[in-house]
């Protein structure tokens, strides 16, 4: 087990997670390990797949209504939700007429749900 000085646990898994994988201890690649296992998507995978995963994974905190990727940007990411919600809008043409753009959700994943999996066949 390792602590970084005055952190809790929870701050610890945040603390590896944010790290890029090759960057990991050994105990923070368990503590990502950890958090991976919470995950119902990752639940079904061998534990050779999972050990590989885990020092790739990379996680990122996003704060509510910050921008993941613009529609019109090619995102070469697979995403997995660790926690919260993630919406996706589409910017649409307002009838107003007006400057300011409009948004429709088109959809939305939760905790554990995963998105833009057409990357992984790249």
């Amino acid at each position: 087990r390792f602590k970084h000085a005055g952190a809790g646990r929870e701050e610890n898994r945040r603390i590896a997670l944010e790290k890029k994988g090759a960057l990991r201890t050994r105990a923070e690649l368990n503590l990502v390990q950890e958090s991976m296992e919470r995950l119902r998507y990752f639940q079904h995978i061998n534990p050779f797949q999972l050990e590989a995963l885990r020092r790739v994974v990379q996680y990122r905190n996003l704060y509510k209504g910050e921008v993941l990727f613009e529609e019109e940007e090619l995102s070469k990411e697979y995403y997995v939700v660790a926690k919260g919600t993630i919406s996706m809008h589409r910017k649409i043409t307002g009838e107003s007429g007006s400057d300011v753009p409009e948004f429709v959700t088109v959809a939305k994943y939760y905790m554990g749900e995963s998105f833009n999996e057409g990357t992984l066949s790249q």
